[in-house]
């Protein structure tokens, strides 16, 4: 169990900042807040303002090469290629496509994007430096390398493009939240044979960029928006709630939310866990399963973390793990891959439990002493009935 707010959020990847600012919602609350781990990558994209996966965006990312913590276009290029690519293909296809169930389009606001993959020069010395990206400079300010997963190798090169050709490009958007100097374009080495071919979802079409006198095919990054303002709406991991725990009784009382005009008659307790919820008719089943208590903590993060400094749109888009019908089992959520879940608790609970304010829960052995803690210190479990017999 790793404890304290830096060091937990940095071994899971959430921003420090954000962390802090998530430890005021447990308070305003009095809720304990457990998320997956987005992964150490991910923190640099989110620190540097990039989008973070709304619900609409369900690939995985990718760990490695300079496309590293984004989530790529190219269902090859993700976490695992020999087994995530068949997934990867038929997530970004309905995202495209704008499906929240199979073969039925919606309204265009829920309709993903595509964009060429531009980092700063501070996130490629990031990953050279820390997560031991291996790459050449060439002259003019370029680097190339070769990055290999499983049964693909991608030889790759990066380019500097200077701010008025992504301006040009529609590739850089107002305001603070594109402030880099030098940016850096990632790109397909042509030069090197066998040249990766990028695989292109429908109706998308190669983005080329020429470079002292040479074409260069842009790699592609998925956006939450077919309406992309920047290279930064290219997304990186959310905040994916796990569980959240309310003090015992918050979760069958309506007094969480005011009365909406609209309403005719008082809420009924305990409406906030019904789920689906239903003020819009039956959800579609990618939203998770929310609730209205779980939302309105969502609802709650997303703002704490804007006024924490970020400027990408939400970072909590959807419901938590444990009452998502469609979720994995219990011992699947510590694969070896994951650093665990991470767990905000308000501070009257956290003194309580005597642990810190924020702790990563590494094992399920972890999970069960937490959740043992918890309900002695007053606070309802909420997981998944078949999860409940294992912890």
């Amino acid at each position: 169990m790793i404890s304290g707010n830096n060091d937990s959020c940095h071994a899971v990847g959430i921003v420090p900042a954000y962390g802090a600012a998530i430890e005021g919602v447990a308070d305003r609350a009095d809720t304990i807040i457990l998320f997956r781990d987005p992964g150490p990558l991910c923190a640099g994209l989110a620190e540097r303002q990039y989008a973070m996966k709304g619900f609409r965006i369900h690939a995985k990312s990718c760990d490695w090469g300079p496309m590293a913590g984004l989530v790529c276009m190219d269902p090859r290029l993700n976490k695992d290629p020999d087994m995530k690519t068949h997934y990867n293909r038929d997530q970004n296809l309905k995202a495209i496509r704008g499906e929240l169930e199979e073969g039925m389009a919606i309204l265009q606001n829920f309709t993903a994007g595509v964009m060429p993959l531009v980092i700063p020069r501070s996130r490629l010395d990031e990953l050279r430096a820390h997560f031991g990206l291996q790459c050449a400079q060439e002259a003019g300010g370029t680097f190339r390398g070769t990055s290999i997963r499983g049964s693909v190798t991608l030889f790759w090169v990066t380019l500097p493009v200077p701010r008025t050709d992504l301006a040009r490009l529609h590739l850089i958007g107002p305001g603070p939240r594109y402030q880099e100097g030098e940016c850096l374009g990632l790109f397909i080495d042509h030069r090197v044979k066998p040249a990766f071919v990028q695989e292109y979802l429908p109706g998308v079409s190669g983005v080329f960029y020429k470079h002292d006198g040479k074409w260069f095919e842009w790699l592609i990054g998925m956006t939450n928006t077919d309406r992309p303002s920047g290279f930064k709406d290219s997304v990186t991991g959310d905040l994916d709630l796990f569980a959240v725990w309310p003090r015992g009784g918050l979760h069958k009382t309506a007094k969480l939310y005011p009365g909406a005009p609209s309403d005719r008659t008082p809420r009924a307790a305990g409406h906030l866990d019904q789920r689906p919820l239903q003020y819009t008719g039956q959800e579609y089943s990618q939203m998770g399963n929310i609730s209205e208590r779980v939302q309105y903590i969502a609802f709650q993060i997303n703002d704490a973390v804007r006024a924490a400094g970020y400027l990408g749109g939400d970072a909590c888009s959807h419901s938590d793990e444990a009452q998502n019908p469609f979720a994995r089992d219990l011992v699947s959520c510590f694969p070896p891959s994951s650093v665990g879940v991470i767990a905000f608790s308000p501070r009257l609970g956290a003194e309580l439990m005597r642990l810190s304010r924020v702790v990563v829960l590494q094992s399920m052995a972890d999970l069960k002493q937490f959740a043992e803690k918890a309900k002695n210190a007053g606070y309802h479990i909420d997981l998944k009935e078949e999860w409940l017999a294992k912890v």
